[in-house]
């Protein structure tokens, strides 16, 4: 990767604050998470309709005069392809994909290793999807991305959506079964311990306060635990505190717009990631380590048959940590 193209990639926050924004993020929760909000409507899909978006204005896009090498003079044929690659940017950014993706291509096959053009080929790729996907013309430019600019912002959003694309369900997979919405309030006391039920993923390098890319690192983790990277194993029958909880929601098209607080539309590329910081308290190399664990995830039905679950357990309660609904079936 040139050094050229290594300044544009790193350019690249300045010019795509829409498209680089982080998930909404906010303090942690009190041991009691609350229960995710019904979805008053239900979509098959939440992609944007390319036409709706007026084509950006041609004078947005700078004549390019001085070589981005320094002091040498661009050639004609360089102004040409610098402005094109500018154009094509204003088309993405403005979400004209129907456009955008045809100039792109020309400059792909002018220029193979841009990785620039590769970096919007999957952005306007994917943003035309339902979800990510391995057989999608947007998985192709975003392996290109994440081989050329591994540490980049743009390198970690094209990770993020490799990630995402390789989510699959158990077969055994059913709504409506002791889902967040359902069961209830974690309910735990400062001096419970528990054990894990099986081998999980121990994030001892996020801090107790989880910001939003950290939310993305667990939910990638559980998606895609071949490809993730910077977890600890939490071996089967590990004992530890939960010290507090954090839920939030997390969907498969959050690499490129991540999901801010409340949603009033829900679809099936939703999920509610019910997240612990916990201490661990049993003998061996963990011990007294702090950090997160993903203790479950649940993902949204749509569209939703009447009368039936808005939710379903996609990783169960692994902790078996009491919920409300546990209490009150006690009392009966």
């Amino acid at each position: 990767m040139s050094i050229a193209r290594t300044h544009r990639l790193s350019c690249l926050a300045l010019i795509t604050p829409i498209l680089l924004a982080g998930c909404s993020g906010g303090g942690e929760q009190p041991a009691q998470s609350a229960t995710p909000k019904a979805a008053p409507t239900t979509v098959a899909s939440t992609t944007a309709t390319p036409s709706a978006v007026a084509t950006p204005v041609a004078s947005l896009t700078p004549t390019v005069e001085l070589s981005p090498l320094g002091g040498k003079p661009l050639s004609e044929e360089e102004k040409e392809y610098l402005n094109k690659l500018q154009t094509a940017k204003d088309l993405a950014l403005a979400r004209n994909y129907d456009k955008a993706i045809p100039l792109l291509d020309e400059l792909h096959t002018a220029k193979p290793d841009d990785l620039d053009v590769a970096f919007y080929l999957m952005l306007s790729h994917g943003a035309t999807e339902k979800a990510p996907s391995k057989t999608s013309k947007a998985y192709e430019y975003a392996q290109k991305v994440l081989e050329g600019s591994p540490d980049s912002r743009e390198g970690l959003r094209a990770r993020s959506y490799v990630n995402s694309s390789n989510f699959s369900l158990p077969a055994d997979f059913k709504y409506g079964t002791d889902t967040i919405g359902t069961q209830g309030n974690w309910v735990l006391n400062d001096t419970a311990t528990y054990k894990s039920l099986g081998d999980m993923a121990f994030h001892s390098a996020i801090p107790g306060r989880l910001g939003p890319a950290d939310q993305a690192t667990l939910w990638e983790t559980e998606a895609s635990p071949a490809t993730a990277t910077g977890a600890e194993k939490l071996p089967k029958g590990t004992e530890i505190k939960v010290l507090t909880t954090k839920n939030f929601l997390y969907g498969l098209t959050s690499w490129r717009k991540p999901i801010k607080g409340d949603l009033k539309v829900y679809d099936d590329t939703i999920f509610d990631v019910a997240a612990m910081y916990v201490e661990v308290t049993g003998e061996g190399e963990l011990k007294d380590k702090k950090g997160w664990i993903v203790n479950q995830i649940d993902r949204y039905r749509a569209p939703k048959p009447e009368g039936e679950d808005e939710w379903g357990v996609w990783l169960p309660n692994r902790l078996k940590v009491e919920r409300e609904a546990d209490f009150q079936e006690e009392k009966k």
